[in-house]
């Protein structure tokens, strides 16, 4: 066979830090299933405290608000240049 081409894989897990890693290699059956739990409620409290971060929601209010106008800028762009090709076709200018 020859050498593989393209880019090597990524560790999709490469940011875990190697001691989460480490314990649940090592954990049996029931260890991971406490991991696991331990883990879903650390992903809920997140959840819960950013759905009460006024901050949060204040500053993601403001990126929908800026990239609608990039959004509606870009659309209209679009159909500005669509318009243009479809004239030029229609004169034999394309």
């Amino acid at each position: 066979m020859g050498k593989k081409r393209g880019r090597p894989a990524k560790d999709k897990f490469a940011d875990l830090p190697e001691s989460f890693r480490e314990e649940v290699y090592a954990a049996d059956a029931d260890g991971i299933k406490a991991i696991s739990s331990k883990v879903a409620l650390e992903n809920a409290q997140v959840q819960s405290d950013k759905d009460k971060d006024e901050h949060y929601k204040a500053a993601k209010a403001a990126a929908q608000a800026a990239g609608a106008f990039y959004r509606e800028t870009a659309k209209m762009t679009k159909l500005k240049l669509d318009f243009i090709r479809q004239t030029k076709a229609e004169r034999g200018l394309a």
